[in-house]
């Protein structure tokens, strides 16, 4: 029998405590305890996200992009997938608009089916959005240097009375490996 205990601090003086106790069963291998080990841990990360933030050359816009993941596991391989991209922008200069924003994300590397390069666009409108991946997409193996999950959003910005305009990119990627 195998117990894990992990303690979290929720708040002052308030602690929050979850206890896994594995229990194999009596033929099992020790390589079989130690997947059911490994997968006990994967499920306590099982998700995640990591936000990138920027501001355009004038700081007058701040943009961020967030990249939500899950965790999992394919056999004895811990496995990631992209589950939703959120992000928008902030005017920080009254004088400045976002004209365009391209959005871009995808979820590259090796799954279950082979090689796969899932990706997805959007041309969000609004100065906050989110995009759930579709659930046909597969999880990567990110256990190898080419798993990549991740996205590009760039911002077009424009002065009021005038035409011309440019651009920022952010770009927030979780490489495997």
């Amino acid at each position: 029998m195998v117990t894990i205990s992990k303690v979290t601090e929720l708040g002052s003086n308030e602690f929050k405590q979850d206890i896994v106790i594995l229990v194999p069963a009596v033929q099992s291998s020790v390589e079989d305890i130690l997947l059911d080990i490994l997968r006990t841990a994967m499920s306590a990360k099982a998700s995640g996200s990591t936000t990138e933030e920027d501001t355009d050359s004038t700081y007058g816009v701040r943009g961020s992009v967030t990249v939500h993941y899950s965790r999992g596991m394919y056999g004895v391989y811990t496995t990631m997938l992209l589950t939703k991209v959120s992000g928008g922008y902030t005017i920080l200069d009254r004088q400045l608009k976002v004209t365009r924003q391209s959005l871009s994300y995808g979820c590259l590397g090796i799954t279950s089916a082979g090689w796969s390069e899932q990706s997805g666009s959007a041309n969000p409108t609004s100065s906050s959005w989110a995009y759930t991946t579709p659930s046909s997409w597969y999880p990567v193996l990110d256990e190898t240097d080419f798993a990549l999950i991740g996205a590009n959003c760039t911002f077009t910005v424009q002065r009021a009375g005038s035409t011309n305009t440019w651009d920022f990119s952010i770009v927030n990627n979780v490489v495997g490996g």
